[in-house]
């Protein structure tokens, strides 16, 4: 290796030698070598050029260029030779850019040089030297000149210290649902100086209420036809009754209760102010719950404006019901009240444990607030197909609680009164369990089908008659035979639901199937394990809860806590898995007894079928008046999964009426994200239409999207989605997928970060997060708050300082005159208004006052937004001379020959 570093190194001695002696030769034959002509010109036309770029005017000792400055000709001295000469140019003079170029060129120019100089292609000055083809060019750009252009210009702003007054709009919404009874809510303050021009209401009246502002009476409103498309109603004969403080607005029902509630709306005030903005971003954010004589009965949303630190809730209440609060899914409050008044504080510690901050931050929250008995909700119509399986296998002829064979006694009414005694026989509670199912389902809603099944007998009995008749169905259940033996085979009843729904496959159709057993599966299809026949196997995989003959008794049987029933287990799982692919159905397991501890794998078994199905929930209980409850609630949850059971609470029993009181709220403690409009804004409220399920809204470009809400007329249905370009908004599916649990949002809060000048908007509305609807109002809108700027940049670099005499155009059909500047005395009229705009783009205050009136002008029709008064208008300019025009570049070119 050491012997090729030493050849490099001799290699690289030899070479700089090499460069040595060439150098020398270079130099000792320096006599015989000749410079180009054009070389010697080209460092020539490099100098003079440079020389032109950068000797100012006020360097120069010329008497010519002296007498130009004497004379006011040359105003700038601090421009350079080529500036000047450019100027004279632009301006059409000619003959001093000729004069200034000879005698300046006279003392740079060598002799027997030729030399012209050219600005845009145009000739300025050559001198008398004939031309060579030894000719070399330089050129440089010259910024800020343009021919025929003004070099020096002015430039000006005019801007708003104040307004005389604007129209704005103030909004007070309804929540999805509000009921039932006599209604009451109070409306936020408006400005001080608020003068009211006009009033509104847009709801869906339930029923027929009179409409009272501040205890007077307004008007009457009759039921509301179409309830997902409220019309605008006039009020304004009821502006007398308003203040610019807090107003009282109250609905008294002159309906049965069934029908005294709202559902969505908003009530508008439009009014003039002189503020520019008022708004500010309140924290706490505290949202009030409407007060209610009647029956407590809200879907509703609350919305945060930035990261929740804190909550609060008040409640105050006097009702003799059962009263309970839900915040995003969750039940922050339950009580069983006993027709006392209430009054709770729900502090922060309680609620940071039951809710995510973080999760709620910044978006629209659903709110439920119930006081009623289950039993009195109602529903309108079900498109559900239900599948009632119901094991009356031996173990279902012993008591309650598996110890001894029950009482055969059938008469529910005294059986559910007598819920305590435990010594009826279990298949005869079945019987009542499934009659009050069926209450429920055919009770709240029209156009059900129900098929119920028995396991019995070591085989399944279908119901086969017609799915809709009540009466059929309630003789099919109350003819169960006793069970004195049998056992199980779930997968073969989870087959003939399949073949059910497979005879009766209509696309509109919800499918369910609610089941109940009280031990392990222990057969399998004829056709083995994972089959799909309907028909028993002829060996037993296990003996499982009770032996062939029936015998219980009370030592735990093959399957609960071993494997021996595994085949039954794993068929009953493929079964569920075959219906669910087929038909997406939905499955309530219901365990009767102690299977937590009597028989656990039987609990493990529903739990997971039930995981395998579409939302499906497995529940267990050993009382018999909890499995009253999850029955109802299965029915219930049926009936609004499947359609949409209405929000309304049925009165026509015997029925306590409550009241919420109006001092009771929600309140965050927040970080606020919201850009309120700033000093030098206008605030304005505007509303834009939204009348289709997908709509595209534009923001004119001027304004400054703050906040807004999307407003959602859902009559029956559940608002569901919201998709702002695309981005998700709300979903109602976030906050749980048991909608009549949650809050129906009427307005959803919009924060300015999903928004855009061009925005799409995207609703969908929903019973179930399975069952989409394909309809949404035509009567939906964007209520958003924006910001106007209220001055504009500097105006053009313009020619003219004048001014003018303005005629400007407002919205509410005035006009008014101003003096820009203040102190203009000519005849000139500018104008910007409806008919006409007019003014001359070359003056920099008209230039000024035009982008403005432009700005506050959003609209785009020729009248602006807010009225002025003469010293509303502030006007800046910068002096004439100072400022250099934005024009070119413009090319020059100097040309040298020999």
């Amino acid at each position: 290796m050491r012997y090729k570093k030493a050849l490099i190194f001799s290699m690289d001695a030899f070479l700089a030698a090499t460069l040595i002696i060439t150098a020398l030769v270079l130099l000792l034959n320096t006599s015989y070598m000749k410079v180009p002509d054009n070389l010697g010109i080209s460092y020539t036309s490099t100098d003079i050029i440079t020389a032109f770029s950068n000797i100012k005017i006020e360097e120069l000792n010329n008497t010519y260029i002296q007498s130009l400055i004497s004379n006011g000709i040359i105003n700038n001295t601090n421009n350079t030779i080529l500036e000047q000469i450019g100027e004279f140019y632009v301006t059409n003079n000619s003959d001093y850019a000729l004069n200034l170029t000879r005698e300046v060129s006279l003392q740079l120019i060598p002799p027997n040089h030729g030399f012209s100089i050219i600005v845009n292609d145009d000739e300025i000055y050559k001198n008398s030297v004939p031309l060579s083809s030894d000719l070399v060019t330089s050129r440089r750009l010259i910024s800020g000149i343009e021919k025929y252009k003004p070099v020096r210009g002015a430039t000006s702003k005019v801007y708003l210290q104040g307004i005389i007054e604007k129209n704005d709009n103030a909004y007070f919404y309804f929540g999805g649902f509000i009921g039932q009874g006599n209604l009451s809510m109070f409306s936020e303050e408006l400005p001080d100086d608020a003068s009211i021009t006009s009033f509104d209401i847009k709801t869906a009246f339930g029923g027929n209420f009179s409409f009272y502002v501040n205890d007077n009476n307004c008007r009457d409103f009759n039921e509301t036809e179409d309830k997902m498309n409220p019309d605008l109603i006039n009020l304004d004969s009821c502006i007398v009754y308003l203040v610019d403080q807090e107003n009282n607005f109250t609905f008294i029902s002159n309906s049965d209760l069934l029908d005294s509630y709202l559902a969505g709306g908003y009530i508008k005030i439009g009014y003039k102010t002189s503020k520019m903005n008022y708004y500010t971003v309140e924290n706490p954010l505290r949202h009030y719950l409407p007060e209610i004589d009647g029956v407590i009965n809200i879907y509703d949303s609350v919305y945060t404006t930035g990261s929740v630190k804190s909550m609060k809730v008040h409640l105050h209440y006097n009702s003799s019901q059962y009263t309970y609060l839900n915040i995003a899914g969750a039940n922050v409050y339950s009580n069983n009240a006993n027709g006392t008044v209430v009054d709770v504080i729900i502090n922060n510690t309680e609620l940071d444990s039951m809710l995510s901050y973080s999760f709620l931050s910044n978006k629209t929250i659903p709110i439920r607030m119930a006081s009623y008995n289950l039993t009195t909700r109602i529903s309108n119509e079900s498109n559900a197909d239900v599948v009632l399986i119901t094991d009356l296998s031996a173990s279902m002829k012993k008591n309650f609680d598996a110890s001894k064979p029950g009482n055969d006694v059938y008469n529910c009414p005294e059986m559910l009164e007598d819920a305590a005694n435990s010594n009826y026989r279990r298949y005869n509670h079945a019987r009542c369990l499934d009659n009050e199912f069926i209450d429920v389902l055919f009770g709240n809603a029209s156009g059900a089908r129900v098929w119920p099944i028995e396991i019995l007998f070591d085989a399944i009995t279908d119901y086969s008659l017609d799915p809709t008749d009540e009466g059929l169905i309630r003789n099919d259940i109350n003819s169960f035979p006793m069970p004195n033996n049998g056992r199980t085979c779930i997968s073969c009843a989870i087959n003939k639901a399949y073949e059910i729904f497979a005879e009766n496959n209509e696309s509109n159709r919800s499918r369910y199937i609610v089941l109940m057993t009280d031990g392990v599966p222990n057969y399998v299809p004829d056709d083995g394990v994972g089959g799909i026949s309907t028909i028993f196997n002829t060996s037993p995989t296990c003996i499982g809860y009770c032996d062939i003959n029936g015998d219980c008794g009370t030592d735990p049987k093959e399957g609960c806590f071993d494997s021996l029933c595994d085949p039954a287990f794993i068929s009953a799982k493929d079964s569920m898995q075959r219906i669910v692919d087929d038909f997406n159905v939905t499955l309530f397991a219901i365990g009767f007894g102690a299977l937590e501890t009597d028989c656990p794998n039987a609990l493990t078994l529903l739990e997971e079928m039930a995981n395998i199905s579409i939302n499906g929930t497995y529940n267990v209980s050993n009382d018999l008046e909890e499995l009253q409850n999850i029955y109802k609630e299965i029915a219930y949850e049926i009936l609004e999964t499947a359609d949409q059971i209405a929000q309304l609470v049925n009165t026509s029993e015997n029925f306590t009426s409550g009241k919420l009181y109006g001092d009771s709220y929600i309140e965050f403690n927040i970080t606020s994200e919201i850009e309120a409009p700033n000093f030098g804004e206008i605030e304005l409220t505007l509303e834009e239409e939204l009348t289709e399920c997908n709509n595209t809204v534009d923001i004119p470009t001027n304004i400054r999207y703050v906040d807004g809400f999307i407003t959602s007329y859902s009559d029956i249905h559940w608002t569901h989605k919201l998709f702002i370009n695309n981005n998700k908004t709300f979903d109602l599916e976030d906050f749980g997928v048991n909608y009549w649990r949650l809050g129906d949002p009427f307005n959803i809060f919009v924060p300015a970060n999903y928004m855009s000048n061009q925005s799409s908007i995207n609703m969908e509305l929903a019973d179930s997060p399975t069952n989409i609807t394909s309809e949404c109002s035509s009567n939906n809108s964007l209520i958003y708050m924006g910001a106007i700027t209220a001055e504009v940049s500097y105006s053009d670099v313009l020619e003219k300082v004048i001014g003018c005499n303005w005629t400007v155009d407002y919205d509410d059909g005035g006009s008014g005159d101003f003096l820009v500047p203040p102190n203009y005395a000519g005849s000139k009229k500018c104008y910007y208004t409806k008919a006409l705009i007019d003014y001359d783009s070359n003056d920099t205050y008209d230039d000024a006052m035009f982008k403005l009136m432009e700005q506050l002008d959003f609209d785009g029709d020729g009248a602006i937004f807010v009225d002025l008064g003469a010293n509303d208008l502030i006007v800046n300019s910068i002096s004439i001379m100072k400022i250099p025009y934005p024009w070119g570049p413009t090319i020059a070119e100097v040309r040298i020959w020999k």
